[in-house]
């Protein structure tokens, strides 16, 4: 009986091993780092994720950052859904910043340790760049985020379309003036009602003109007995008025991470899309390039009205002096 036993306990345990391999492997794809940021000026965590084949191959990757919500941490995408195990139906490049508990991806005024915009954009971008074999450009970057990350997300490509091509929210908190005294918004803009013009430029519902012509490709969605629903809902009719192109899909769900887990793989899915179809219709001259663009442009007007005003100053001045000289001929003649 002993034996008999054995024998099961070890079949049972060699099959519940082999169910948690292909999850031990993709965890080990998942790299720890820290970075030392000058503008949180303090160290901060996040994970990566680098899909299977990158340490033997000279391929670059996508990448997409993945921001968690209020009250969370750099941790909880990877311990609270499988959207590592999902990643490895995609060949891209996972990036989990901390935004800290409610640091809620902007930068404050008023709190100098509190500027993850600036670090999101500035130094944790160029990281990732300069460390991984990353396909660099806009349209192989995405960035999604839930909740509090949701309103990261959907902001920071409005603010930044030169560096997202594809940007995407479950549950996004859209427009943080609907909610003046939770989640310690206040604490990073201020109370509300003395700085209302600074809450509505960190909004996600003000900021939607500025996606007008700016070719990101967005998504969002949220369950219906979300208490975020109306202001997605909002988001979407502000959208539509405004001629930009969206998704925005709505589900049976609450604000849980039961909702979350279930719809991240559309996401995944939804970015994967836009990486591979690239940028459409040719190049966009967008963001900072074209503001570079822009200047040598003014700069080449400027200088050629400079020349042409010069040649022009040149001939007038020739024909002053042949004037001059004829009136002397004149007199002399006289």
């Amino acid at each position: 009986m002993k034996r008999v036993l054995f024998w099961a306990g070890l079949a049972f345990w060699t099959i519940g091993l082999g169910w948690l391999l292909p999850a031990r492997a993709t965890k080990a794809n998942l790299r720890l780092l820290t970075i030392q940021s000058k503008e949180l000026h303090k160290s901060t965590p996040l994970y990566i994720y680098l899909p299977e084949g990158y340490a033997t191959s000279r391929k670059r990757y996508p990448v997409l950052y993945l921001l968690h919500g209020a009250y969370g941490s750099y941790k909880d995408w990877v311990e609270k859904t499988d959207v590592a195990e999902l990643a490895d139906a995609y060949h891209m490049i996972l990036v989990f910043p901390d935004g800290s508990p409610f640091g809620w991806y902007v930068d404050s005024p008023f709190d100098s340790t509190y500027r993850y915009e600036s670090y999101l954009v500035r130094e944790l971008i160029p990281t990732i760049d300069s460390h991984y074999r990353t396909l660099g450009d806009r349209w192989h970057r995405g960035i999604c985020g839930l909740s509090m990350g949701g309103h990261g997300a959907i902001s920071l490509a409005e603010k930044h379309p030169d560096l997202f091509g594809s940007a995407s929210s479950l549950s996004g908190i859209l427009d943080i003036t609907r909610h003046p005294t939770q989640w310690h918004i206040a604490d990073r803009l201020g109370p509300y009602g003395q700085n209302i013009r600074l809450w509505r430029q960190n909004s996600c519902y003000y900021l939607a003109p500025r996606l007008v012509n700016a070719h990101v490709k967005l998504l969002f969605d949220d369950g219906k007995s979300d208490f975020a629903f109306p202001e997605n809902l909002a988001f979407h009719l502000r959208l539509d008025s405004l001629h930009v192109a969206h998704l925005f899909r709505v589900f049976p769900g609450a604000h849980t991470w039961q909702y979350w887990a279930a719809h991240i793989g559309e996401h995944l899915e939804f970015h994967n899309a836009v990486f591979e179809a690239g940028a459409p219709n040719g190049f966009f001259l967008k963001g900072r390039f074209l503001k570079e663009i822009g200047i040598v442009v003014l700069f080449l007007v400027f200088y050629g009205l400079y020349y042409w005003g010069k040649k022009q100053s040149g001939r007038v001045r020739r024909r002053r002096r042949d004037v001059l000289e004829r009136i002397k001929k004149n007199r002399l003649g006289e």
